[in-house]
């Protein structure tokens, strides 16, 4: 049986960019979009809740019985950091091994110093989602990266725990 992948893109269009007259919320749903496919080709099941709230999208994976729920979200912390920064739920777990595995497909080829894999119980997301979360802030350029990130999301280079 395929595993199960639920995306979870930012829902934030008030998040401007400070280049290219867009947004999170636009980017971010070309992530999910460019990262549904690739995870379709691969073989799993993805939904794409490119809707709603996250409150509902949490509801929404954990009614489908997810086995990994992946907000996505670009790294727009403070203007000075920018790295790959990856949270989940602990360090002991499925998530922390399906984060490590999105962090190394995404820290080689995304710009930046400010790069981890920590846990982050005050996120929403990675506190009430069932399934194990990889909340996956990515790096600001990310908008151009997309498909970068989606090859390399190719098969056998992603594997869920």
């Amino acid at each position: 049986m395929p595993k199960k992948v639920y995306l979870s893109p930012s829902n934030q269009p008030e998040n401007a960019y400070a280049y290219g007259n867009t947004n999170e919320r636009d980017q971010c749903r070309r992530i999910a979009a460019a990262c549904e496919a690739a995870l379709k080709r691969c073989g799993f099941e993805v939904v794409n809740g490119s809707y709603g709230t996250m409150y509902e999208r949490v509801a929404e994976s954990n009614a489908w019985c997810a086995d990994l729920h992946v907000p996505i979200h670009t790294n727009a912390y403070n203007g000075n950091v920018s790295g790959t920064r990856i949270f989940c739920f602990n360090t002991t777990g499925e998530g922390y091994k399906a984060a490590m595995c999105v962090f190394d497909a995404l820290a080689p080829i995304t710009p930046g110093k400010s790069e981890n894999v920590s846990p982050n119980r005050d996120l929403y997301e990675v506190e009430y989602a069932a399934a194990p979360t990889v909340a996956a802030p990515w790096p600001s350029c990310a908008g151009r990266a997309w498909p970068i990130v989606a090859a390399s999301a190719r098969c056998g280079s992603l594997r869920m725990p």
